[in-house]
């Protein structure tokens, strides 16, 4: 049987790294989560845990947790880089990380 992508990828605190290095934005595991399901990538809350698109993630019951593909991180930094979409996606202001560190 052929798979259409996932096994190998990378873990959600993989994902936060990868994002906030690429974007340079305070991005955390909650954000992640939130915007997974906004996306479709993750079932809502309150359903079981299963894989919904296999081109950006795969839900192993073995690990009992999410792996995510590369085209996934391409794809949340793409859509932090249109106007007022982070916002939109995790109810939150974007802060970039130097601010984030300012008293």
């Amino acid at each position: 049987m052929h798979r259409a992508v996932a096994r190998h990828g990378f873990r959600p605190s993989h994902v936060v790294d990868h994002v906030r290095d690429m974007t340079g934005l305070r991005f955390t595991a909650a954000m992640h989560a939130e915007v997974a399901r906004a996306l479709g990538v993750r079932p809502p809350k309150g359903q079981p845990d299963r894989t919904m698109r296999l081109s950006y993630a795969e839900y192993l019951t073995s690990y009992k947790g999410y792996l995510y593909t590369p085209a996934w991180v391409e794809r949340l930094v793409k859509q932090f880089s249109a106007p007022g979409r982070f916002e939109e996606l995790t109810g939150t202001s974007p802060i970039k990380i130097d601010d984030a560190d300012s008293p």
